[in-house]
C-alpha cells in the first residue's frame, strides 16, 4: 500500500478446462471501492508471473522490470491508481481496457505480443493529476 491510500492490487489466474460456461462472476465485499479487469488468454499457457511497484503521488507511473525465467510471448502492463483519469499506455503496447469505480479508483491495462526473456514496459502517463498507484508487469508463456 502507498501511504494507506491504496489497499492492494491483486492478480488471480485460472486455467480453464472448457466447462466454465460463457461467463464468470467476481464479487467484492460491501463498501469496497475497487476497479477490476478481466481477460481471457486463448491457446496454451504454461506460466504466468508478475512484478509490482507501488508509488506515491505521481503523474507518470513506471513499470517494474520482469525476468520471468522463461521465454514469454505475451506481456501485460496493468495500472491501478486513485482517480478516474486515463492517459497514454507504455510505448510499444496496445491499449486493452479501462475500469473505474465512482471516480475514486481506476484500473487500466495494455498488452504486447513479443517473444522475450525480460521486459520493462516503460511509463503510463502523463496524467493531469498526480495520484498514488500500483503498476504491474505480467508475463505469460
Amino acid at each position: 500500500a502507498v501511504s494507506g491510500q491504496l489497499r492492494f492490487v491483486a492478480l488471480f489466474t485460472k486455467i480453464a478446462t472448457g466447462s466454465e460456461g460463457a461467463s464468470q462472476t467476481v464479487s467484492f465485499s460491501g463498501g469496497t471501492n475497487c476497479a477490476a479487469l478481466a481477460w481471457r488468454v486463448a491457446g496454451s499457457v504454461d506460466n504466468c508471473v508478475a512484478s509490482t511497484r507501488n508509488v506515491a503521488s505521481v503523474t507518470e507511473h513506471s513499470f517494474p522490470a520482469l525476468t520471468p525465467g522463461g521465454n514469454a510471448q505475451l506481456w501485460f502492463a496493468v495500472l491501478h491508481r486513485l482517480g478516474s483519469q486515463t492517459a497514454t499506455q507504455p510505448s510499444g503496447y496496445t491499449y486493452g481496457g479501462y475500469s473505474s469505480y465512482s471516480s475514486s479508483v481506476s484500473s487500466m491495462f495494455a498488452y504486447r505480443e513479443i517473444s522475450a526473456t525480460s521486459e520493462t514496459p516503460g511509463t503510463w502517463g502523463s496524467f493531469a493529476t498526480a495520484q498514488a498507484g500500483s503498476s504491474v508487469t505480467i508475463a505469460i508463456w
